[in-house]
Formats: structure tokens, C-alpha cells, sequence
């Protein structure tokens, strides 16, 4: 298995299982996704020269500056069990870790059996908050600690990537998680 950044050849895998789990990882424009490549922010998983997964992460968020987050996870669905989920998790938090950041956090839909991987991989059930207007599915918050004891996950409040409100907070300045040699 090789974990590397995902670079714009990888594009067209990331943008198809993108598509193929919409609804359990949610939507990203095209133009969005290649931008995340550019920046280095795509951690993507090959096992036998096959293409087989990816996560897209952001090394901080808005308010809370040593919090990295992972926005989308997704392997593809015959090389699940195989442990890249998980290879891929331990490659970010570990570069996460290096980076400075003391925790690694997602947001998963209560219905979905990732929420498993999520406890499988490390990660503590912090909060859940409501779901959105469009499927009103609630969603829980998955907290991993990096350079923090688990008992003071829950001290950062849980509003995630989209701040209060829910609304879109951009990010003002662009921080590489990645080397350009991973």
C-alpha cells in the first residue's frame, strides 16, 4: 500500500468516488477539489497500483488554529477491510501531529456505519449537532487527540468547519499540511 498527497493525475478518481458516496461524504465542486490538491490537503491511498482511496483534509480551522479536520473520507468499496481507511488516518494524524495540530476531528452522519471506523480508528464521540435543511440527519463529531490526554477532546466547542449557524467561513490564508516529497 502507498499513501502519498494526491496530485491532479488523481483527480479523476477523487472527483468519481466523490460522486459514487455524495450523499454519505457530501458535495464538493470540481473546481474546490482540484484546488485542495494544489494545496496539498488530499492524502490518497493506492494498494496493488490501483487507485484506492483519499482524504481531503484542512490542516486548521477558523477558530480554533491547532484542530485539523477531515472533510471528506472515502475508499473505494472493494478495497474496504483492507485497512487503508485506517493507514490513511494514521498517515494524517501523524503529519497533523507534527504540524503542531493537538487534535484531528470529522463530522459523520449518525446513519452511516462509518461512524464504526470512526471509534474503530481511535477517535471519541464528542457531540451531535442537527442535521441540514436539505436530509435533517443529525451528525456526530469524532475527535482523535494528538498532543492532548482524551479527556480534554470535548474543551474546543464543537460548531466545526462551518461555524455557527452553519454558514461557510473562508479561510483567509491556505496552510500546507504536506510536504511536496509525501
Amino acid at each position: 500500500m502507498e499513501i502519498r498527497t494526491a496530485t491532479q493525475a488523481d483527480y479523476a478518481f477523487i472527483k468519481d468516488i466523490q460522486n459514487k458516496h455524495r450523499d454519505e461524504i457530501g458535495f464538493i465542486p470540481p473546481g474546490a477539489t482540484q484546488r485542495e490538491i494544489e494545496w496539498g490537503h488530499i492524502l490518497f491511498a493506492e494498494e496493488n497500483d490501483d487507485d484506492a482511496g483519499f482524504l481531503l483534509v484542512q490542516p486548521t480551522l477558523g477558530g480554533q488554529r491547532t484542530t485539523a479536520a477531515i472533510i471528506q473520507a472515502a475508499v473505494r468499496m472493494d478495497a474496504r477491510r483492507m485497512k487503508i481507511g485506517l493507514a490513511l488516518v494514521a498517515a494524517i494524524a501523524a503529519k497533523a501531529k507534527s504540524a503542531g495540530s493537538t487534535i484531528l476531528q470529522c463530522w459523520c452522519r449518525n446513519d452511516l456505519d462509518a461512524n464504526m471506523f470512526w471509534h474503530a480508528a481511535g477517535f471519541h464521540h464528542i457531540a451531535t449537532r442537527k442535521g441540514g435543511t436539505i436530509k435533517g440527519i443529525p451528525c456526530a463529531l469524532w475527535r482523535l487527540p494528538l498532543n492532548i490526554p482524551a479527556d480534554a477532546l470535548s474543551i474546543l466547542p464543537a460548531e466545526g468547519r462551518n461555524g455557527p449557524g452553519g454558514r461557510f467561513q473562508r479561510r483567509v490564508k491556505r496552510l500546507p499540511l504536506f510536504d511536496a516529497q509525501t
